[in-house]
């Protein structure tokens, strides 16, 4: 029964194309999967419970192009450096977990890897291969519910989007995240590549803040393609994981009795493998070992290891114990066909080559053209004669500089770099300006939801006190992190803010009452919206405000709101100043509030008005929800006072614009 089984498999890889026979395995999936449960393991709903993130810290939602578990490339080795620095990653393996009939409640699937890391599997109708199959509308909108689900349940902060692969531009205009592409492949030179690839490329070009790619040849590309913010991070490795192989290491039981010398390779054996120079150096030199590791897509591999005895294949193995393998190697060889998509890589493996120190044989790779006086570059024709040059290499130094180039190029440093662009790109500096007038009970528990809450890595804030009483004052002094103004009279709201806005040096900019809490990611996500085009101002829904922003919801249950409405905003004509981002630009566009309006009112109807008049429009964001006590200083007059400023004002807005004012209205 076995031999037919391996029989039949192999009867399958032969004849039929990788893709179809995914599809295959796919289709038998989706039936078996139908009717499955899944489920999220409550120790990691009170983990995603807990909120334990830090200022500095980002969720990274990263769309892969490998399952995890599949092979440890680059993908995984930023996401690991980020995971260490406490940043959370949610890495989307590209497999689907069919979910049946279901139409709502969509499921996802999520295990954790280590510390900070998590693998996630989002729901289709079925599964699908990302690198050929279209996507139909039905199979987008189930993928959308589940992903919307998965950031309800995982209380996504901080959330940036890094895209693998072209595939999941289909989606992007639903996640209402910003995103990243990280170019890592020419795609389209693939051979199993879709038929809208190219388009799907363009489409993230476009829409992507920021675009990495490891290559001079994809940096030009992504340029013909309108890509905006390019960033080269080149691939790297772990240079601590692969210098190991100069050691003694148990040497496993399947290289064991291969004889030397070795010339090895471990990664991809695919359609650019060059099956001729394998060829020609196992008919050439019977004495030398060729040993392959990795997956087996390029069939021709497979027919040459039954021709040749010397030819060696040992299959895919875990990452951990390459270097186990790789200090067997005698030489280590790359010997790619350059085609376009050769052309456009950055072959990882070169770095974890040289953190052997042992000689490379390799074909003109033009990203590793530099390391030229440490690579034995060959051809179809003199690959043998290099091979055996190599084997012979008595250069001590050549070897310690293969090393030093290694360690030199480590993920740990392009974790770095990639950081600071992100921080650079995805995290404007935000000003926060608070004008604070007594109520020292309330300002406390605003400035400390501030801090706690914010979560967000480059806030500055500006507290602005309107001459409030001695106890104020002296509580305002214990909070370090607050850049504090101390009015020597009560200026009014108007003239307040003013006075923190001039003080401010965000890209950035809130007003935000003294009588609120705010609630965790508050501050990106009013920064998301504002970063739409043709915005001016945005604002949250509240508990308690006099117009459109107001929900039923509290403290206790307001995720029950904003999840569910997770990307969606409301235009309006006007918001309350209790609450607003705009962005620096709107601000020297549109000026400082108007001072006429003395204590307070009507200063942030005349704002609004403002700001529709310039062409900019409006927005309340249903998915920022920012508890309001309400009125704190107008709670203090008397009723025939608040009465008098409110008909004052009133008559000062509509004389100052010629309109009969409209009072605001509820949803």
């Amino acid at each position: 029964m076995t031999n037919i089984f391996l029989n039949t498999k192999n009867i399958l890889k032969k004849y039929i194309p990788l893709y179809l026979r995914k599809k295959i395995r796919y289709t038998i999936q989706g039936f078996f999967f139908t009717f499955k449960k899944y489920s999220v393991p409550p120790d990691l709903i009170d983990e995603f419970n807990s909120n334990y993130m830090l200022d500095n810290n980002f969720d990274l939602i990263n769309f892969g192009v490998i399952d995890w578990n599949f092979r440890y490339q680059r993908p995984q080795h930023l996401a690991s450096n980020l995971a260490k620095l406490n940043h959370r990653v949610f890495y989307i393996n590209p497999d689907f977990s069919p979910c049946g009939f279901r139409k709502n409640n969509i499921p996802f699937n999520i295990k954790k890897i280590d510390k900070n890391i998590y693998s996630v599997n989002l729901c289709a109708s079925r599964n699908i291969f990302i690198h050929h199959d279209p996507i139909s509308l039905n199979h987008r909108e189930i993928i959308i519910k589940s992903f919307k689900k998965f950031l309800e349940v995982t209380k996504i902060i901080n959330p940036i989007i890094k895209i693998d692969h072209p595939f999941w531009a289909n989606i992007i205009d639903q996640t209402s995240i910003p995103i990243m592409y990280d170019c890592m492949d020419s795609h389209h030179s693939f051979a199993d590549h879709s038929v809208d690839i190219e388009k799907l490329e363009n489409k993230l070009f476009l829409k992507s803040t920021t675009t990495l790619v490891t290559s001079d040849y994809l940096k030009q590309y992504a340029k013909k393609n309108q890509a905006k913010n390019i960033h080269l991070i080149t691939n790297a490795c772990e240079y601590s994981h692969f210098h190991t192989s100069i050691n003694k290491l148990n040497i496993p039981t399947d290289i064991k009795n291969i004889p030397h010398p070795i010339a090895g390779y471990f990664g991809a054996i695919a359609e650019w493998f060059d099956t001729e120079i394998i060829e020609s150096i196992a008919s050439n030199n019977p004495k030398i070992s060729i040993v392959l590791i990795g997956e087996i897509i390029n069939q021709k591999v497979t027919d040459l290891s039954k021709k040749y005895k010397n030819l060696y294949l040992l299959g895919e193995k875990p990452y951990d114990i390459l270097p186990n393998y790789l200090s067997q190697f005698d030489s280590c060889l790359i010997p790619f066909k350059l085609t376009n998509l050769i052309k456009a890589t950055h072959p990882v493996k070169i770095y974890e080559y040289f953190a052997s120190g042992k000689p490379v044989v390799s074909t003109k790779i033009p990203e590793i053209l530099k390391f030229n006086n440490l690579i034995y570059f060959a051809n179809n024709n003199n690959f043998s004669i290099k091979l055996k040059k190599s084997l012979k290499e008595k250069n001590n130094s050549n070897q310690r500089n293969r090393q030093l180039v290694s360690k030199d190029n480590t993920w740990q440093k392009q974790t770095a770099i990639l950081i600071q662009i992100l921080n650079q790109t995805f995290f404007p500096k935000i000003s926060i300006i608070v004008l604070s007038y007594n109520h020292p009970d309330l300002i406390k528990l605003t400035l400390d939801s501030l801090i706690k809450d914010s979560l967000y890595p480059n806030l500055e804030i500006i507290v602005v006190d309107n001459a409030s009483n001695s106890e104020t004052i002296k509580l305002l002094k214990t909070y370090p992190q607050i850049k504090l103004i101390l009015n020597k009279e009560n200026y009014g709201f108007a003239k307040g803010n003013n006075i923190g806005l001039k003080a401010s040096t965000g890209e950035y900019l809130i007003l935000l009452n003294n009588d609120v809490v705010v609630t965790p990611g508050w501050v990106s996500r009013l920064l998301f919206h504002c970063q739409k085009p043709n915005i001016g101002l945005v604002g949250p829904v509240t508990n308690s405000i006099g117009n459109e922003a107001k929900i039923d919801f509290d403290l206790t249950n307001y995720q029950n709101y904003t999840y569910l409405h997770w990307g969606q905003t409301l235009e309006v004509k006007n918001i309350a100043a209790f609450c607003w981002i705009m962005s620096r630009q709107t601000y020297q566009k549109i000026g400082e509030l108007d001072e006429r309006f003395g204590r307070g009112m009507f200063e942030d109807d005349d704002y609004c008005y403002r700001v529709k008049q310039s062409g900019l429009n409006i927005l309340i964001a249903d998915d920022v929800f920012v508890y309001h006590f309400g009125g704190a200083s107008f709670k203090q007059l008397a009723n025939v006072e608040y009465q008098k400023i409110f008909d004052q004002n009133k008559l000062l807005f509509e004389n100052k614009w010629g309109i009969k004012w409209t009072p605001h209205h509820y949803r």
